[in-house]
């Protein structure tokens, strides 16, 4: 039986200046421990849930306090 997908997902758009290397490894680190799809350079994907959402929501914020840009 096919494996049943979730209906809703979340989208984090992300954009860091390229003169931070730590913060751009940090963001991608976490991004690979939330098991994120990518979808290209700064789109990431994972399924709606509360958690994910929180989770998302807290790289949205780090990537903003770093001087960069994050959408939800």
């Amino acid at each position: 039986m096919p494996k049943q997908l979730p209906n809703d997902w979340l989208l984090l758009i992300t954009t860091l200046p390229t003169k931070n290397a730590t913060a751009r490894m940090r963001l991608w680190r976490a991004i690979k421990a939330h098991g994120c799809a990518t979808l290209r350079d700064g789109a990431y994907l994972l399924p709606a849930q509360p958690r994910t959402e929180h989770a998302l929501a807290r790289l949205a914020a780090d990537t903003t306090e770093a001087g960069g840009g994050a959408h939800l």
